[in-house]
């Protein structure tokens, strides 16, 4: 959505993580961290210093308009803070439990990452074989790309191919297939391994392959398998269609003129790897329970130098910190990664339709803090905050106030869209398109993005591309989305493009930032 694409900026350069020193070369002396094989409950132990945590989070939620929340804080293999918070629908107040479903985004991709990490420990998988040894038919941009990419390309974002957020966003029934289908048509605009281009597309199919390699069904089996089941976590999807048939679900909502409203879920289950479970603060308490170093029972999900291996940073990190005590951050496998003063942190925030959750662990220490809510990210930090304000208290660090921080950057956030909206739309006066309207109605196709349909409704001219927009004319052959805030391509301007036999041929969009504008191209004519 492309609120949530404006919020990236602030939402990466924030996410918990860490930059780990290097990791033994080879796996193997320490024996594999444990976990059981049922989910019987972790011991809970509270502590004195979190008892004071339901006020400041009553404030937060307050303050940014958050429905609901749940938190969970583990240290030494142990929750000592489960709690939940508000309405997981606020029209009818059902309030959030710790058994409420919430999305968690990116998120996903730690798991995807972890269950690779399984199959390396089994020597089924190495990071540094190309993929196409463990799935033939994989494709990318060109064959050289093709024959160089590796698992571990794919999971650090190292293929230099941009995210393409709208080739599966909004795109409901987009199968799997066809999605990596369509990867062979997306060009980078980096050379391999030279940059951190985030891609959720890569991890698809990184799960994809981790599931052919185990002989399961698919990217989402490999997870339930390796990770779900030996973990315990027995409440979690990965589908917004299978939240929808339990009892305890929450609501999307998003923050619109500053004003909180019910938003919509989307079909996304083509990139279920990549960022479309779901899960409760219970089954998330286990999972960091793992990652934070800690052990569950005794059967054996992945060694402890897989682990490191998935927290340490694989590119140099950007210049990006908020504060002096935060480095920079990189990326490791499945994981944002950073020192968190002076501590070793990896983590992983995600933010979809109406959602924003937040987790990070601090290894060396054994603790961990996960955050789900179900207000849209950059409208809503709140997890940011109480992931960074509950850490201090658990390494005995002195109070920052993360609330502050991130409530004036988000308020300077939505200033500024607000300004920008109320901006005039920037035009050429007095000019006229090139074509009567009736001249660029018709259907289009890009081969990575599918078709596309120009209409003329009351009138003007509409896009039916993710749904239905009615389009403005700017000038000349230029024309835009009508500006409604609720539109996900609220005033994205299309560029029509005439052939030398004075047809309009194409139309451009700029749907991916990071490279040029996405061409939809009108079919050839039929010969006479």
């Amino acid at each position: 959505m492309r609120s949530l694409r404006a919020a990236l900026p602030l939402l990466l350069t924030a996410c918990a993580a860490s930059t780990p020193p290097s990791p033994p070369s080879a796996p193997a002396a320490p024996p594999p961290i444990a976990v059981a094989a049922a989910s019987p409950p972790i011991p809970v132990a509270p502590r004195a210093d979190l008892a004071t945590l339901d006020g400041l989070i009553k404030d937060g939620m307050a303050a940014w308009k958050v429905p609901g929340l749940a938190v969970a804080v583990v240290q030494d293999g142990k929750i000592v803070y489960s709690q939940a918070f508000g309405f997981r629908d606020a029209d009818k107040k059902l309030p959030v439990t710790t058994k409420t479903l919430f999305g968690i985004g990116s998120i996903t991709k730690s798991f995807t990452a972890l269950a690779i990490g399984t199959l390396v420990d089994e020597g089924k998988v190495d990071w540094d074989t190309p993929v196409v040894r463990y799935m033939p038919g994989f494709e990318l941009y060109d064959p050289l790309l093709t024959s160089r990419v590796t698992p571990r390309d794919l999971a650090a974002h190292k293929t230099g191919v941009p995210d393409h957020w709208f080739l599966w966003y909004g795109n409901d029934g987009l199968k799997r297939a066809d999605l990596l289908a369509r990867l062979r048509f997306l060009e980078p605009n980096h050379d391999l391994r030279t940059v951190n281009e985030y891609n959720t597309l890569m991890i698809v199919a990184l799960g994809e392959m981790g599931a052919r390699v185990a002989g399961v069904k698919s990217a989402e089996a490999l997870v339930e398998e390796r990770v779900w089941k030996p973990l315990g976590m027995t409440q979690s999807n990965f589908s917004v269609f299978a939240s929808q048939k339990t009892a305890d679900f929450a609501l999307p909502y998003r923050r619109v003129e500053g004003k909180v409203e019910r938003t919509s879920f989307h079909d996304q289950d083509a990139v279920g790897p990549g960022g479309a479970m779901s899960s409760t603060i219970e089954d998330m308490a286990r999972f960091l329970v793992l990652e934070s170093g800690g052990a569950i029972g005794a059967k054996t999900v992945v060694a402890p130098a897989t682990l490191r291996e998935l927290h340490r940073q694989q590119h140099p990190p950007a210049d990006n910190s908020i504060h002096p005590e935060l480095s920079p951050q990189s990326y490791g496998l499945g994981y944002y990664v950073r020192t968190y003063r002076g501590h070793r942190m990896a983590g992983h925030g995600g933010g979809s339709d109406g959602i924003a959750a937040q987790y990070a662990v601090l290894p060396d220490d054994h603790v961990g803090v996960v955050v789900l809510s179900n207000l849209t990210y950059g409208d809503n930090m709140m997890p940011l905050v109480l992931v960074n304000t509950i850490l201090d208290r658990l390494i005995g660090a002195s109070p920052i106030d993360w609330q502050k921080i991130f409530y004036e950057r988000a308020v300077a956030e939505w200033k500024h869209a607000d300004d920008e909206a109320a901006a005039p739309v920037k035009r050429r006066e007095g000019t006229t398109p090139s074509h009567a309207l009736a001249d660029f109605a018709g259907d289009f196709a890009n081969p990575a993005y599918g078709a596309a349909r120009i209409e003329i409704a009351n009138g003007a001219l509409r896009l039916v591309f993710r749904g239905a927009h009615p389009l403005d004319h700017v000038h000349y052959d230029v024309f835009a989305v009508a500006h409604d805030r609720r539109d996900d391509f609220d005033r994205m301007r299309l560029v029509f493009h005439t052939n030398a036999d004075g047809d309009v041929e194409s139309f451009a969009m700029p749907l991916e930032p990071a490279t040029r504008p996405i061409v939809f191209t009108r079919p050839p004519r039929a010969k006479k």
